[in-house]
């Protein structure tokens, strides 16, 4: 699942109203099977260059840690790419 950090959420909260779903919160382990505390899951639009995206959004309770991961259902769902050589980005047509 695409994830963001607890900072980023309250960011976003000041500007507008996130709902978060709890009911069906995913229990997340990080590396080593440590559970990861979240707060819930919302649908939200990210901008990524000229596009903007629907995608759900894990949110956790951590306080440190990445602003905000795109994860393999992004990526699929999205048709991106990604060229480590040429550092370049692509959402379906849109390069970043």
């Amino acid at each position: 699942m695409t994830m963001t950090g607890h900072p980023l959420y309250q960011k976003v909260q000041r500007v507008c109203t996130l709902r978060l779903q709890t009911r069906d919160t995913l229990r997340l382990e990080g590396v080593g099977g440590n559970p990861v505390p979240t707060l819930g899951c919302a649908e939200v639009e990210v901008g990524i260059g000229a596009g903007m995206y629907k995608t759900p959004v894990v949110v956790s309770a951590r306080k440190e840690g990445p602003n905000f991961v795109i994860r393999a259902d992004f990526v699929f769902a999205n048709d991106c790419g990604l060229l480590l050589r040429q550092k370049i980005f692509t959402v379906r047509e849109h390069k970043v």
